[in-house]
Order: C-alpha cells, then sequence, then structure tokens
C-alpha cells in the first residue's frame, strides 16, 4: 500500500504534548534519565528548527530518537538526574562538530586568504550573501560574493531568475522561516550579527545603500542624495549617451 506521510507537523499544544510524550516513553523503554521541563523545550526547539519553520516540528522520530540518546548520555556524564537543556545544546553542538569538515574547510580557506570576502568598507554593486550548502544532515552557509552591472540597453525588464532558471531552490531557501541555531541567536544578542526585515524593495534599498529611496516630489523630481535620483541620473545619461550613439 503506497501513503504519502508529512515530513513535519503542525507546533500546536496538542502535538507539543505529544513530543513530550515521546521523549517519555523513550527514557523509559531505554532506561535513560528523564528531561526536564527545559530540555523538552530546547528539544521542541530543534524539532522546528529540522522543519525548518518555527511554526512545525519535523517527523522524522529516528533523528529525534537519537538526540534523546546522546543528550542522556551527557547529561549521565555530568552526573544530572535529569537531562536538561544544556544537555541537549550540548548534544545538537556535538553532532554539528561531528558533520562540519567542510565547513571548517572552507572557513580556514577564508582566514588564509584563498577565498577573498571583505567584510568591512563599502563598494558599489558589491555585497556578501550566502550559499546554503547541505552535507548530509548538516547544513551551513557558505559566504559569497554577490554583484550587479547595469548598462545601456533596449527597453523593457528582464526577469534573471526566469532568464537563467535559478528561481526555483535558490529562492525558497531565502524566504523560509531558518529556526536560527543558537550560535546565530547569541551574535544577534551580542550585536556581532544582524538581521533586518524588510517590506517593500524601499526598505532594502535604503539598508543596503545607507539613504532613502525617495519618493517623487510634486515638481516632478527625487530629493537630492536619494537613490531614486542617483538611479534617475544614471537612467538619463544613458539616454543620452545611446541618442548620441544613434545619431539622434
Amino acid at each position: 500500500m503506497k501513503v504519502d506521510f508529512d515530513d513535519s507537523l503542525p507546533r500546536t499544544p496538542e502535538y507539543e504534548a505529544l513530543y513530550a510524550r515521546f521523549i517519555g516513553s523513550a527514557c523509559r523503554e531505554e532506561g535513560l534519565p528523564a528531561f526536564s521541563r527545559e530540555g523538552v523545550g530546547k528539544f521542541l526547539e530543534h524539532a522546528s528548527r529540522l522543519a525548518s519553520d518555527r511554526g512545525r516540528l519535523t517527523s522524522r522520530m529516528g533523528d529525534l530518537l537519537d538526540l534523546v540518546r546522546e543528550a542522556a548520555f551527557w547529561a549521565g556524564e555530568r552526573q544530572r538526574a535529569l537531562v536538561g537543556a544544556e544537555d541537549v545544546s550540548h548534544a545538537i553542538a556535538q553532532r554539528t562538530y561531528r558533520a562540519s569538515l567542510l565547513e571548517e574547510r572552507i572557513g580556514r580557506l577564508i582566514l588564509e586568504g584563498t577565498l577573498l570576502i571583505a567584510t568591512d568598507g563599502e563598494a558599489v554593486g558589491q555585497l556578501n550573501g550566502i550559499s546554503v550548502l547541505t552535507v548530509g544532515d548538516h547544513a551551513f552557509g557558505r559566504p559569497s560574493r554577490i554583484t550587479a552591472r547595469s548598462y545601456a540597453g533596449e527597453p523593457g525588464v528582464v526577469d534573471i531568475e526566469r532568464e537563467v532558471k535559478l528561481g526555483g531552490p535558490i529562492h525558497s531557501k531565502g524566504i523560509m522561516i531558518l529556526m536560527l541555531r543558537e550560535d546565530v541567536v547569541e551574535a544577534v544578542r551580542t550585536g556581532r550579527f544582524h538581521l533586518h526585515t524588510v517590506g517593500t524593495v524601499d526598505e532594502g534599498l535604503a539598508l543596503l545603500t545607507g539613504r532613502g529611496a525617495g519618493l517623487r516630489q510634486p515638481d516632478g523630481l527625487f530629493p537630492e542624495g536619494s537613490v531614486s535620483a542617483a538611479v534617475e541620473a544614471a537612467l538619463q545619461a544613458n539616454i543620452a549617451r545611446l541618442k548620441e550613439l544613434r545619431g539622434k
């Protein structure tokens, strides 16, 4: 009989309670120490991270059972009666460490200067992005330089994603709702990493350029110093060059 099973479940109080019962049953059956309330909470956070959605929980129970065992092992090593949040976090960190050889190599290449990534200063038409690589059950980000070029051409709008057929999985990764890893959350808390929400293109332009996008004023002009004013000036210059080349 062929049956499709979803790989995630909605994160509701009902399913959270079922997850807690799953942990309790696994501990009783295998003679493991029980989980504390905080340990179960950290376990649920990881289940949402595996589902790549804070509103859902993964249904990959085999992987979760392995995490129960490893967290219980670390609690035993520390001679604790209950498996706490620290034990679950340590188990997750150890699993990441065992699978992060490629990530470490890429980091070493950046530190050695083999892979050149600028991390300070400003550059026109350049920014740093992150490509998500997956090796087995371990995913990590690789810094990549993203550049943009403009040139005079024929009228019309070109959809780059459609033209090069890259709009599918890569674009989807960028809009997924990516439960953040603990080290990323800590980096945000200490100001070493920043997350910004953008609701409009104008907000994104202001964030990337450090100046307002600018709205067209009643006189038909954009505010001086705005991104829109600079874009309009560049377009007018391109139009003038095209007319000159065509002898018009």
